[in-house]
């Protein structure tokens, strides 16, 4: 899960992002990045996220997603994530 407004962690989240998906354990393993508080006024749209965090150049050999979500209106609940890998 990604804070939506916090870009100055982007960054951060883009080198943690890379070594966890690099791990021998994780190779091939599909991604689904949540991006939180999508709710909220000035959030970067999944696409925005979507580059700004390199993804097509760390994942190269699995799948992936960023998914709008919003804890606090229970956007993108578990049911709908049930739809997603089924």
């Amino acid at each position: 899960m990604l804070d939506s407004l916090d870009e100055e962690r982007f960054e951060e989240a883009k080198m943690e992002l890379a070594r966890t998906v690099r791990t021998h354990e994780n190779l091939g393993v599909p991604l689904l990045l949540l991006a939180n508080k999508q709710d909220l006024p000035g959030s970067r749209e999944p696409s925005e996220i979507e580059r700004a965090l390199g993804l097509s150049e760390i994942i190269s050999n699995s799948l992936y997603h960023v998914q709008s979500a919003c804890a606090i209106t229970g956007m993108f609940t578990y049911k709908y994530y049930l739809l997603y890998v089924l």
